[in-house]
């Protein structure tokens, strides 16, 4: 399955000069006009500006779209926690600064008192991956990496998917990995039984 990246992102992600501008100018709270900038150039500054600001959302927006492509109906048998309640009970953060910043887009779902936190991580010079945790009673559960995955702390996470040339994301070996991650999850629940 093939993820369609906005033009923003694909850049932001593929060029460098491209995500050095778009930094600077979410750097600080409102951007400085720059010294030396000549009227004729300032509408162009703003534009840049919006620009920037949108680059911000659609990456939420890529995150979003990067989760259902890769997780949507694989939970089966869990149930999902609602916005409200993830965000009061846990530290996940699902507001547009705080996936900007965090490169992180966290769903959480319950099942016979195990929490399963599925995770997309999507940083522009590394790319995407996908990646499952598993906890009861506040604490991690360990779980088996499947094959071409590793385990990073207390998440088993698949291996980078590079954002290339093309803006079309392949997201089949990211749904692979989570689909043998959340086998391991249910095998480790069924277990403890």
């Amino acid at each position: 399955m093939k993820l369609q990246l906005p033009e923003s992102i694909h850049r932001f992600c593929n060029d460098g000069r491209t995500a050095s501008a778009v930094e600077l100018l979410l750097s600080g709270r409102s951007p400085k006009i720059p010294d030396g900038l000549e009227w004729e150039e300032l509408e162009d500054f703003y534009r840049a500006c919006l620009a920037a600001q949108q680059t911000r959302v659609e990456w939420s927006i890529v995150m979003c779209r990067l989760w259902e492509a890769v997780f949507a109906d694989l939970p089966s048998g869990w149930h999902p926690s609602t916005i409200a309640k993830q965000a009061d009970d846990s530290d996940i953060n699902l507001g547009i600064e705080s996936l900007w910043q965090g490169g992180e887009f966290t769903r959480e779902f319950t099942r016979s008192g195990f929490y399963l936190d599925l995770q997309i991580e999507f940083v522009s010079d590394e790319g995407a991956r996908a990646n499952a945790s598993l906890w009861r009673d506040g604490h991690a559960v360990a779980l088996s990496p499947p094959p071409g995955a590793e385990i990073v702390g207390e998440w088993i996470c698949s291996r980078w998917l590079q954002v290339e040339d093309d803006p079309g994301l392949d997201v089949s070996s990211l749904r692979a990995t989570a689909l043998l991650a959340i086998e391991e999850a249910n095998r480790a629940v069924a277990e403890a039984g």
